[in-house]
């Protein structure tokens, strides 16, 4: 819920319909993506955008701990974009909203 309004109070308007259509659908096999990830991490243990989708990953199970430590990883992890550590603080935010009652 928190998520939902967080998103709402940003300005997001989003057509659910065409989003979920253009996706795939709406649903993600978790168990496929937690695999390539840590397959992914394996090989490149720095890789800000595994990271990140793993940091989502534990967000999304709720583990908004954990996600706050992959998200302070990501923006470690990499120098050369500043837009990839807006990203990161941007999750983090996100991440947060989860520990708050």
């Amino acid at each position: 819920m928190h998520f939902v309004l967080a998103e709402e109070l940003f300005g997001y308007k989003g057509d659910r319909k065409f989003g979920s259509e253009w996706v795939g659908g709406w649903g993600a096999d978790v168990h496929k993506v937690a695999r390539v990830l840590e397959r992914n991490l394996k090989r490149y243990p720095n890789g800000v955008f595994f990271l990140l989708g793993v940091g989502r990953l534990v967000l999304v199970r709720p583990q908004s701990s954990k996600a706050l430590a992959n998200y302070a990883c990501a923006a470690q992890a990499q120098t050369q974009h500043r837009n990839l550590h807006h990203t990161s603080w941007w999750e983090s935010t996100v991440a947060c909203l989860g520990l708050t009652q």
